[in-house]
């Protein structure tokens, strides 16, 4: 049932409006740190309707410069696109990152990125601060379950994940699936707001916290 969901889900955030309003969404949370012409790494395929082609055009509305990697991804191959280009960001998966850090302070190549996205998102307080520290930068994180063209939040300025409330509802449940009281930790369940019938069991454990946040946004955030 769950992955009838996701498949649902997924349909429908890779509609031709949908993925204008996810790219219009990125674009909108990427300006907080782009700026016009910045060289931009993304670590992700450049395939339709995913998240490398959904960051390639928001990147592109932001007046920065979007790159991609050949086909090889080992994380030498990375350091030295990195290195060469002169990435202001880096975009990827929180492993990917992480090896990359690891690897450029082993072999003591500095790296001119002020920035680091984490697609996928949340992750582990450890790895954040491992990437952040090696890659002497500042991590931001795209929430996308799947890494799909499910886009469903994106952290502020005060590191905390606003969730898409627009777009998305997000539940937090008990192993039986009961609703559990907002503040109360649980399963993250993501449902479409046009349909809340339709509900998909992230993987995620979480909770939501609806007090007003000091970056100034009312969005729900997940914890």
């Amino acid at each position: 049932m769950n992955d009838i969901a996701y498949y649902k889900l997924t349909a429908m955030a890779s509609a031709p409006e949908a993925l204008e309003k996810a790219t219009e969404y990125l674009a909108s949370h990427l300006g907080q740190f782009l700026k016009e012409r910045d060289k931009v790494l993304i670590l992700f395929p450049d395939t339709p309707a995913t998240v490398g082609r959904l960051m390639k055009d928001a990147v592109l509305r932001c007046g920065a410069v979007p790159q991609f990697l050949e086909d090889d991804h080992r994380w030498l191959t990375i350091l030295k696109t990195a290195f060469i280009t002169r990435s202001d960001c880096i975009i990827g998966q929180p492993l990917a990152l992480l090896g990359l850090a690891k690897v450029a302070k082993h072999l003591g190549t500095p790296l001119f990125a002020r920035n680091v996205l984490i697609g996928g998102y949340p992750s582990k307080q450890w790895m954040v601060e491992g990437i952040a520290q090696g890659l002497d930068c500042r991590v931001w994180g795209c929430y996308d379950p799947g890494l799909s063209a499910m886009i469903a939040g994106f952290n502020c300025t005060e590191g905390h994940i606003h969730l898409r409330h627009k777009r998305y509802h997000a539940w937090i449940q008990d192993e039986e699936g009961n609703d559990l009281p907002e503040g109360q930790i649980g399963r993250v369940c993501l449902s479409p707001t046009c349909d809340y019938d339709l509900m998909f069991d992230t993987g995620d454990t979480g909770r939501i916290d609806n007090t007003p946040c000091k970056c100034g946004s009312c969005a729900p955030r997940l914890m």
